[in-house]
Parts: C-alpha cells; structure tokens; sequence
C-alpha cells in the first residue's frame, strides 16, 4: 500500500501533467487579494484594536486590510472591501459598481463569498454594473452544496449558479454552468460576460432544498475590453435580436472580422446553439475563414454535443471538435447565406474548454451590380462613375412662404457639432443595415432630368422617420414642382403608393415632429425646372418595431410597444432608455417629453425594471424617496425645471416618480396586466449652457408573458382583527400574475399590531414578488350639500388624503412586524404585486387595541364642527373678537387627536 506522500505526489504530478496539456487555451486575470498569514479574513486583519466611526477613543472595532474600510457599529469586528459595505449583514443580493469600489478601494478586482451562515432552500444574486468599456470576469475556486450533478440527464439538479442578464428566480437552473456537493476548481472556472449600456450582468445562485451549510468562493474583476490578453474577442458583428447569441457579420471587407464562442476567453456556456451569419442575404460573395484556436471537448460523445460547423446554405461543410492546429476554409457563395454553427452540451470537469476563435475576410464574388439596380430604382443618370455628393448647399435664413420650409440652420447649430452624421443626395441608396441615421440634402449637380430620388431600404422590420428642415418650392405648380414620399405597394397598379406629396405654390407648415412611414422600403422623388431656386434638406432615422418599438405620430420620441403584436414570440422582451438622435431631428433647444407605453394583450402581463440611471449636472436639486407609497421626486424647483421620471397606470394615476441621482435605490420595478406609461421629462431651461448629452439618462428592461391573473378574493375588511391568508399556488402551464390590494378599516382605536409572514426566497425572489403597506385618513363626508358632481367627489377621494408610509416587503424577506398608531381615522392598505410561476403563499394578522367609544367620537366631532362654523361666521363678518373661540376650538381639536 502506498503512503499518503507517495499518493499525494502522484495526485500533483497528475494535476500538473494535466493542466500542462489543457490550460494553456485558457487565459485569465491574475487576481492578487491583500491576505496575510495571520489575518481574520480577506480585508480584515484584526477584529479589535483600531479606532471605531465617530470615536477615536474606543479602539474596540477591526483593523482593515489596504482597501477595505469599517462596517458599522453592528458588524464592527470585520471589514469588507470599499464600495460594498451595504454587504456587511450579508453579501447576497449586491451590486457591484466598478464606479465605487475603484474610487473607494483603489481596485478593480475583489473577492465574492457568501456569509457562514448560507443554508438552503434560497436564492441570491450578485449585480455587475460596470462601464461600456469593461467586461466582468469570474473566477469560481471552491463550490460546497448548492445543487447536484445528475449524470443521466447530463444536468444540474436542485439548483446551481448561472450568468443572466437579469436577476430571474424562475430561469431553468436546470443548465447552470456549475452545481456540486463538494467541488475544488485548479485552475479556477473562468467566466467573461461583457457589459452594455442596458446590459448588468448577473450571478444567481439558487438552491432549491434545505442544506445545513451552503459555500462557494470566487474572485472576481472587471476587466477592460481592449485587453490583449483577456480583452473581448469579437470584431465586425452585430447581435440578432430576441436570440441568446447570434450574431450577423454582414460587412467583413477591409479589415475583415473576428468571431468567437461566447465568453472567450473563458469557459463557454452550455447547452447553447449559436449561429454567425456571414454577408448579406441574395450577395454572391467568397469567404476566408481562418480558424485561430479550437478547444472542444474530445471523444465521440462529446463530439456529439460540442461541435462547430459550417454551412453554405442548408448543406454542411464541414464539422470541427476536440481541439487542433489552425484551420482555413475558402468558400464561394451563389447567393445562399454562408454561416458558422457552435453547438455546446453539457460541460462537467475539468473546465478548461473556452471554444474558438476565428478570422472572417469576405470580398465580392462578381461585379458589384448595386449601382444599376440602384439606378433602376431611382433613375438615376446613365453616367458610368458618377462623382461623389457635395456638401449640402450654404443655408440662408429665410421668412415663410407658400410652398417653402426654411430651417435649415438646424443642420449647423443645432446638432451636435461633435457627431459626424452621413449627408446622402441624389440618386443614392441608404443602407438601413449600415446607416441608422443621417441626413438627405438636393444636389443640383447630380439631378438627373430635372429629378432627384433617394431610396431608404431598412432592414426587416424598420419603419422611417422622416422631418425635412428646410424645404423651397418657390415656382411652377405640381406638373413641374413637387417632393413625393412614397413606399412599395404590390396592390397599386404602379407598385408603389404615394404618402405624402409637397406642390409648389401650396402653403406648407413648419414640421414641428417627424414624418413616421411605416414600410422598409421607402423612396423620395423630388422634381423640379429651377434646381438653383428649389431645394430641400431634411433627417433621417431607421426604427426597427421589435426592439424599439412602434414610433408614434406627432412626436419626436414617443413609442408603442404592444405584448401581443408578434405572436410568433413566446416572450417580447427589450430595453427601454434616453431617447437617443433627438439632435438629427431639431429638438435639443426644447424641452424634451417621451412618453413610453406598454400595453399587453390577452392572458399577458409583463415587468417593467429600471435598472440603471445617471443624473444630469445641470438640473436643480431633486431628491427621489421610495417607501410603501412609492417613489416620489421632490423638489424646491418647478417640475418642469427637472429631469424626472414618471410612471402612469392605465387610467393614468400616478404610480412614482424618479429624479435626481437614484442609482442606489434600483431596480425599481413595476408589474401588470394592462398598460404602463413612463414619462420621460428633460427641462431646456439650461439648453444654452449644457448640450443635451447633460440630461437625466436610464435603462429600463420589459419582458410580456403569457400568464393567468390570480384571484384576489375578499379585499375590504372592518373587524378589529383578522387574517389575510394566500397558500402556495403552483402553475403547470402559466405564470400567475397577482395585483391586489386590501383595506383594513377597523373600528376607531388607538393602536394596530400587525404581523407579517411573506413568502420565503426559495419560492419567489425579491424582484418577483412585493408588498406594499401604507395608511391614509379617512374621508370626511362632505359638507357641501351639492353632491351632484361626480368627477368632483373624485377628486376629494383622490386628493384628501393624507398617506403615511408604513412599510415595503419582497419575497425572502423576514416575519415583520408593525404596530400602527393613532387609528382613530385612518385605514391600512396592503398592496400585493407578483409573476411567478407559483402564486407565492404570504399571511397578514392585525389586531386592534385601545378602543375609542364611538359616541365620544361622535360628541366631539359635532362640538368641532359647531365650533369651526361659528368661527367661519365671525370670519365673514369680519368680528375683531376671535380669540376665545379660536382658543376653545384648537384645545376641542387637539383633545380630538388624542382620544
């Protein structure tokens, strides 16, 4: 029998001969954390003997490692990292900001691990929010319970840790990239996931049954994309929208393009299917493709499951697994699309498999026949090489004429000077796929028999916004003067139908917004006898209705979005933000107002989470709070001085309102079954000092589902005491969508004790389920007897009110209790908002005490009143002598409060 060094030994000898063969594929960040032989933790290197906040006497609180800073007076033995002391009771549910925690710790690197006191069934999540120009980076050492292998069906079971990019309870940890009882990772599992403006990349951990201890250590560092060594691989591609990682390589001339597996160099994910598209549909082209690195599990079962192809249209090429030298393929397209495919299965230790990595070089395959098809669209000259545009024509102002738009100032002053913006002219094709925005201007020189046409052709799914900033039909009459936009129409005789047309000699308006043609293919046809006296100039944008959705008329920003206008999708999901190329449209010297509406459709309901924001520099003073009533802004300032948020309901009640630097208190999230509508307000009142990149900017992410609403049951209670009780429901088709809210108006007392119990995080998380608790005053019956206005006694129900903030719950939180005073006049409302795949169960217990008899109430309130209408009479009458009867009538009313 072998001793313990000789096994040993071997046991290193085999880790090392192993790793020599395989990890050189993998590259990562060197992370180096301050720990010291002797220390309590990572950022803590003694639990007592350095001085405590606020006292420099009292030596009882810890000494901190360089770069990690005090938690408070509650947890002053231990120290953590700058930036993340809101994590000292507990570091779950967190976000990161490599913002804070460079400025706080001078580090962009720390370490992620959960309290001792981790035990399951829970789940938590740990939130990325880095810069555009940053990618995050997970190293994961050490797992301990949190879900199992289940190696017949080759999956995670009962939980797991997984990458999303939003925090979702219900995702299917079924395919996490990690689960175990008791695992040790040399090298470290190594994960990128690159981060974007509406894009914070999430860790979850869920475990779904009871364990007496759950654990797992990992570092982690935010990364720069332009890093050699660890920097993001892909070059020249664009996402495929509503896919989980398609990309479209539509224009790899020049200096060609750079595809990899996701998350390179890391460890890819599993039970992926990933297609890169490579040219443009119908393009005869020929491609090189030239395969850098190749590290694919090996063997014929792996093979199965993890593999890379290439297609020319429906027929394979060729498939590639394990791992090998650099590889090139030269293919020649016939117009069939060209496209790589990377398929991945389940992935178990070691993992040392980060994919592949290769080089896209295309160039055409015949001639270039666009010109004449472009021609044939527009009429263009016959001329072979016809001479680039030239800038647009000098713009002089001009006063309103019939027939005439003069704003073309707009085109110098009033667009960002820094913005390079394409100006396309006559007898050219705009690319949707390549140019988003831009501008369109009449060049004399290149008309072609007294015509000038411009064809937009959008991708799929685009519509155009259209808004001419200046426009001169000064002569002749619509046979010989006019400007036409029209779109492609099969139905018409002429294939095309006309949208609008512009004669000369009619009087036309300024355009105040933006022209919407709903079609992707779109022409302009401008024509004219005097083309040094008639011109035009105008701006463009591309809108694609799924990811953007549906601009609306007469406005410059306003969008619809509807849950069910593409019923082939099983969610629509998308991301809201700052209205961006409002400048190419005119519209920085003005207050800026976007309204965004979300609407659902049968058995939808869809959340609504903003997840990001950054305040603007020049905008007065404006502070958000958030309680149980909801957010509100508040302001010395006019409202219409501020940058501010606001969300409506469907019958436009005001649900909160967002101002002011609220990064701290997101994702704020809102729920239902109807409609939303966020308002998004930019004041221009600081438009002469500050551009309009100075604004209030966010991102907010939507997701519609199919879903089935919950029953709220009893929902107005009166007695003294009572209970509120929902149990566990479970769906097996549908999530349940819950939005009720109940009222407890007991008999006047002067305390309330209320007690409760919401659902536990192993069923919802925080972001699928929240309670709401406020109070508000009674109303008064009204003493005017003129109660024939209905809107009026609205108003006073709405308005009269006084509501006091109580409380806000989500799912996981703790047994709360509450104890209420003074409801002599008040009622408690509770309001409850979830989807979730099970109803989350919660229970609700309230008892009054003290009561007040209801005749003293009654006696006292007809003295009051008495009291208050003899006082008005002396007011009216104008009597000096009022100081007895204000006196009784202030001690009668706060004798009143306090019974």
């Amino acid at each position: 029998m072998m001793d313990s060094l000789t096994v040993l030994s071997i046991q290193v000898w085999l880790v090392i001969a192993y790793c020599s063969f395989c990890s050189p594929q993998l590259s990562y960040t060197h992370i180096s954390l301050p720990f010291q032989p002797g220390q309590v933790d990572t950022w803590t290197v003694q639990s007592t003997g350095c001085s405590c906040q606020g006292s420099s006497l009292d030596l009882s609180c810890a000494c901190c490692a360089k770069g990690g800073c005090n938690c408070d007076m509650s947890n002053k033995h231990r120290c953590v990292q700058c930036g993340l002391e809101s994590s000292c009771g507990n570091v779950c549910n967190i976000t990161l900001s490599s913002q804070d925690i460079i400025e706080r710790s001078g580090r962009s690197t720390g370490e992620l691990k959960p309290s001792a006191d981790l035990r399951g069934p829970t789940f938590c999540w740990f939130r990325f929010a880095g810069t555009p120009d940053e990618r995050v980076e997970i190293h994961i050492y050490r797992i301990l319970r949190i879900g199992i292998y289940d190696p017949v069906h080759s999956r995670c079971a009962g939980g797991g840790m997984m990458f999303s990019r939003t925090v979702d309870s219900v995702a299917d940890f079924s395919t996490a990239f990690i689960c175990g009882e008791n695992e040790r990772f040399s090298p470290p599992l190594v994960l990128f996931h690159d981060i974007h403006e509406s894009n914070t990349p999430v860790l979850m951990l869920k475990i779904d049954g009871p364990t007496d201890r759950s654990q797992f250590l990992a570092h982690y560092s935010f990364t720069k994309k332009n890093s050699k060594l660890t920097g993001q691989k892909n070059k020249g591609g664009k996402n495929v929208v509503n896919t989980d990682c398609d990309v479209e390589y539509s224009d790899c001339e020049g200096g060609g393009c750079r595809i990899a597996s996701p998350g390179h160099p890391g460890v890819y994910p599993q039970n992926l299917e990933c297609r890169y598209y490579i040219g443009k549909h119908n393009t005869k082209i020929r491609v090189w493709i030239k395969l850098l690195k190749l590290n694919l599990p090996r063997g014929s079962r792996s093979c199965e499951s993890n593999y890379l192809a290439i297609y020319k249209g429906g027929e394979e090429v060729d498939q590639l697994c394990g791992d090998g030298d650099v590889t090139e393929f030269e293919l020649e397209s016939d117009g069939s699309r060209i496209y790589m495919l990377f398929r991945t299965g389940a992935v178990v230790s070691p993992f040392l498999y980060n994919g592949f990595l290769a080089e896209v070089q295309t160039k055409p395959a015949v001639p270039d026949s666009t010109v004449e098809n472009r021609r044939e669209l527009v009429h263009a000259s016959q001329r072979e090489n016809p001479p680039p545009p030239p800038p647009p024509p000098t713009v002089q102002s001009t006063d309103s004429k019939p027939g005439f738009i003069n704003d073309g100032y707009v085109l110098k002053s009033m667009i960002n000077p820094e913005r390079e913006v394409r100006v396309f002219g006559c007898n050219e094709e705009v690319q949707g796929e390549r140019e988003r925005v831009g501008k369109v201007s009449s060049t004399p020189n290149l008309f072609h028999m007294n015509k000038c046409s411009i064809v937009f052709r959008g991708a799929e799914r685009d519509v155009l916004l259209i808004k001419f900033t200046k426009l001169e039909l000064r002569d002749g009459s619509c046979a010989s003067t006019s400007l036409k936009i029209s779109v492609q129409d099969p139905q018409s005789q002429s294939g095309v139908r006309v949208v609008q047309e512009i004669c000369a000699g009619n009087k036309v308006d300024r355009p105040r917004f933006p022209l919407v043609v709903n079609s992707s293919l779109v022409f302009l046809d401008f024509k004219t006898d005097d083309k040094s006296r008639n011109s035009f100039q105008g701006a463009f944008k591309f809108q694609n209705v799924l990811t953007d959705g549906h601009p609306q008329s007469n406005s410059s920003c306003d969008i619809r979005i509807l849950g069910d206008f593409f019923p082939f999708l099983p969610k629509l999901q998308g991301i809201i933000s700052t209205p961006n190329d409002l400048d190419i449209f005119g519209v920085n010297q003005n207050s800026v107002d976007c309204d965004y509406s979300l609407e659902t459709g049968a058995n939808q309901s869809f959340i609504l989470s903003i997840s990001s924001s950054s305040p603007s520099q020049s905008s007065p003073l404006c502070l958000t709070g958030c309680d149980g009533t909801g957010c509100r802004c508040n302001t010395r300032s006019k409202m219409s001085e501020i940058d501010y948020i606001q969300i409506y309901s469907s019958t436009d009640r005001e649900l909160g309102c967002l101002c002011g630097n609220f990064q701290k208190i997101l994702p704020v999230i809102y729920r239902s079954d109807k409609k939303l509508k966020l308002k998004y307000h930019h004041s221009a009142k600081n438009q002469s000092y500050y551009s309009l990149d100075d604004r209030l900017k966010f991102s907010a992410q939507y997701k519609f589902t199919k879903s089935s609403s919950v029953s709220c049951g009893k929902t107005n209670f009166s007695d003294k005491k009572g209970v509120i009780y929902r149990p566990v429901l479970k769906s097996a088709h549908l999530p349940f969508f819950e939005d009720c809210e109940y009222i407890i108006q007991p008999p006047p007392h002067r305390l309330m004790h209320l007690e409760v119990v919401p659902p536990p995080s192993a069923t919802v998380s925080c972001g699928d389920w929240e309670m709401n608790l406020w109070t508000e005053i009674r109303n008064q019956p009204s003493r005017n007897k003129d109660t024939s206005s209905v809107k009026q006694s609205e108003q006073s129900r709405e308005y009269g009110r006084v509501k006091e903030n109580v409380g806000r719950l989500c799912g996981g939180s703790r047994h709360t209790s509450f104890s209420i005073v003074d409801m002599f006049r008040k009622e408690l409302h509770i309001r409850v908002s979830s989807i979730s795949l099970h109803r989350a169960g919660f229970k609700v217990t309230w008892v009054s005490d003290s009561p007040i008899p209801i005749d003293i109430i009654n006696n006292r309130k007809q003295e009051l009143d008495g009291m208050t209408d003899r006082l008005a009479d002396k007011i009216t009458n104008g009597s000096t002598d009022m100081t007895v009867p204000l006196v009784n009538c202030v001690l009668l009313l706060l004798i009143t409060i306090i019974l």
